[in-house]
């Protein structure tokens, strides 16, 4: 038995018997993997189609959902769960998607929420004190000069702890709104 090896320039890999992918294939709409849960429950995937009309009917599906048709690659794909079931023939154990079907129900799913709601860093200012991002990466509590709210220069190893800043809230703060006295 010969193996048959040929380089694949949209992977970017050397591909065999097995396609080797670089990245999980998910629903452009919803966010939902190609994994072992989806094909438990017989979800597919299906490529946006090359007839023009019907691709433009996915388009408007796409702007319903609020999002950009100029995202979409020759790779993009949307889940089954956005067809109703007349439009699917099944032949040979294969789920095929009708050639004109369109999408037309909406998945109640959060879809890369890193990406919707990206994490920011920004100082917050604890009475007296400030937490900065290090250049290690970890956060460091650092006194504020009360004259003008500035933080004062200190050397790492002269940081104020966690704890403190936590007694410092629990003792001064205690009327404020929104803050909570801790157990001592």
């Amino acid at each position: 038995m010969y193996w048959y090896l040929k380089l694949n320039k949209s992977v970017n890999c050397v591909t065999s018997k097995f396609l080797i992918a670089t990245n999980m294939p998910s629903c452009f709409v919803c966010g939902r993997t190609r994994n072992q849960n989806s094909k438990q429950d017989k979800i597919t995937f299906h490529r946006f189609p090359t007839d023009v009309i019907t691709r433009e009917k996915w388009y408007e599906f796409l702007l319903s959902n609020s999002l950009s048709k100029d995202k979409v690659t020759q790779n993009s794909l949307i889940c089954s769960e956005h067809f109703a079931s007349h439009n699917f023939v099944y032949y040979n154990r294969k789920t095929i998607l009708n050639k004109t079907a369109v999408p037309s129900i909406c998945v109640a799913r959060v879809k890369s929420a890193k990406l919707l709601f990206p994490e920011t860093r920004t100082p917050i200012r604890i009475s007296g004190f400030q937490v900065t991002a290090s250049s290690s990466g970890l956060e460091d509590v650092v006194p504020l000069d009360d004259t003008n709210n500035t933080c004062l220069n200190m050397s790492s190893s002269s940081t104020v702890s966690t704890s403190d800043v936590l007694k410092q809230v629990t003792a001064s703060n205690s009327d404020l709104k929104g803050v909570v006295p801790l157990d001592d």
